[in-house]
């Protein structure tokens, strides 16, 4: 049987690569296949910067994780600890294997789902959501408000240029736009 730093180290994979903290240009390994889509270095360097010191110590959940990217980031900026969803068998292997050989695989658990699936009855600091945008339209709005719900302090989420984040029962605290997508960052309404 082969070891995770092995099967890390062969296939075609896109290298992504994390982009500051403690593990800043360490390659994570992502399928060439479409299974996923990371994040582009700007986007989630300028995501990461406007969430600067509020990252460290805190619980995150990481949704439409694909690789696993933008929690193994925040693990870097000093997450304490990354609860991944992700749909996709593969993606959730090579998700397990990434967090493996960055050593952070204590401070995760990953759950092969679907986010529409899953319920958590306690709260998370941070929410980070990237949907596949050619899912996006197919998301319920619901399972976008119950994920901003989800959060104690921020929802983040990245989406498509024309969807309007106004839909969303949160506060808007700021957008920012990269080409054809908009990254969201929302404060949740007080329970």
């Amino acid at each position: 049987m082969k070891s995770a730093r092995e099967i890390f180290h062969q296939g075609k994979f896109t290298n992504v690569k994390i982009t500051s903290g403690l593990f800043r240009g360490r390659e994570l390994k992502a399928p060439q296949n479409g299974v996923t889509h990371p994040m582009g270095s700007r986007e989630k360097l300028a995501l990461f910067n406007s969430l600067s010191d509020k990252i460290k110590d805190k619980i995150i959940l990481d949704v439409f994780a694909g690789t696993g990217a933008l929690g193994l980031e925040a693990l870097s900026r000093g997450a304490s600890h990354v609860t991944f969803i992700e749909a996709d068998k593969k993606a959730a292997e090579i998700l397990k294997q990434n967090a493996i050989v960055l050593g952070v695989f204590e401070q995760v658990r990953i759950y092969n789902t679907k986010a529409e699936k899953i319920d958590f009855d306690s709260p998370f600091d941070i929410v980070i959501a990237d949907p596949p945008y050619e899912y996006f339209h197919d998301l319920p709005l619901s399972v976008l408000d119950r994920l901003a719900k989800t959060a104690r302090e921020y929802f983040v989420l990245s989406h498509p240029s024309d969807f309007d984040p106004h839909a969303i029962d949160a506060e808007l605290l700021s957008t920012k736009a990269y080409a054809g997508s908009r990254i969201t960052i929302f404060r949740p309404h007080e329970a």
